[in-house]
């Protein structure tokens, strides 16, 4: 989970129509 939690910030620099999705399942998990 830790991982995702990582590339999920790293994804924060992208556009947030794709980090939304990300964390959301992140969360999830």
């Amino acid at each position: 989970v830790m991982l995702q939690l990582t590339r999920a910030r790293n994804r924060l620099t992208t556009p947030a129509t794709l980090t939304l999705p990300e964390i959301a399942a992140s969360g999830l998990t």
